[in-house]
């Protein structure tokens, strides 16, 4: 995943979780950065059920 965002004050960070909880119709509350906060590979924890996180991969892609 890519984003036009800087890598300056979480920006583009930000920007990535924004996409993600978008796809997943997540709430602010529900998306995490779980490991590599300063990389530029990340981990996210998503506070959903795995079947619906599943389920909604599988129908958009």
């Amino acid at each position: 995943m890519e984003t036009s965002a800087q890598p300056v004050q979480g920006k583009a960070n930000k920007e990535i979780m924004e996409m993600v909880r978008r796809f997943f119709d997540l709430k602010g509350n529900e998306i995490d950065i779980a490991y590599g906060s300063k990389s530029s590979e990340k981990g996210l924890f998503l506070k959903r059920d795995k079947g619906y996180i599943i389920k909604k991969i599988e129908n958009e892609l």
